[in-house]
């Protein structure tokens, strides 16, 4: 039988902490190759500036090796450089149907000119890869329009259904994309139930993983 850790009717208490550890990657390993997917889409927080920063990011793959978190970004996004600062960052998932919240806290590494940020490159459809093509850092001031970006833009009948620049095969871009791993040394489950709230902490500790009940 199939445990599903989002259905409104499990119970965490009826299995055991490793068991449910298991539930939980497998489920982020789901939701990474599921568009739609509630707990594709976490707030990543980081800190910087002695200031708490959070966005949305795409959840873009799990190493169930590992048990690393793979999410993607801008080089030059002010987030890479709050993790160069503080790598400690946590991540935020929540599916609104079972009302069901994940936190997961850890270092995040950041892959730059490595196997790891090469391979997530090379699986990139090419849409997404046009976000790295901007001149401009994320954040930045969006410049005032220009005629020739005002005016419509043409397409002839034997032009390619996409931009040279972006074509397959094509690196530029790359240069400005790297990939954020993050590690897990707590996670906080939340179940809110109509009639109770279930909560647990799992922590890695040097001895393995430990498993306590929380007041929700």
């Amino acid at each position: 039988m199939t445990i599903d850790l989002l259905d409104p009717l499990f119970d965490p208490r009826r299995i055991s902490p490793d068991h449910l550890r298991e539930l939980v990657w497998k489920t982020l390993d789901l939701a990474s190759g599921q568009p739609d997917h509630p707990w594709r889409l976490p707030i990543l927080g980081t800190v910087g500036d002695g200031k708490a920063h959070q966005r949305i990011v795409v959840l873009r793959g799990v190493d169930l090796s590992q048990q690393l978190l793979l999410a993607h970004t801008d080089i030059r996004s002010p987030k890479v450089a709050q993790l160069q600062t503080n790598t400690h960052a946590s991540w935020l998932f929540y599916a609104p149907a079972p009302r069901v919240q994940l936190t997961l806290s850890g270092p995040v590494r950041i892959h730059t000119d490595d196997e790891t940020a090469n391979s997530e490159w090379k699986r990139l459809p090419i849409g997404p890869k046009r976000d790295y093509l901007s001149p401009l850092p994320p954040g930045a001031l969006f410049p005032p329009p220009c005629v020739e970006e005002s005016a419509p833009l043409e397409r002839s009948a034997s032009a390619p259904n996409r931009d040279p620049e972006i074509s397959d095969g094509n690196d530029q871009g790359r240069e400005n994309f790297a990939v954020l791993a993050g590690e897990v040394g707590v996670m906080d489950l939340l179940f809110i139930r109509p009639v109770e709230h279930l909560r647990f902490r799992m922590t890695r500790t040097n001895s393995g993983w430990q498993m306590d009940r929380l007041v929700p």
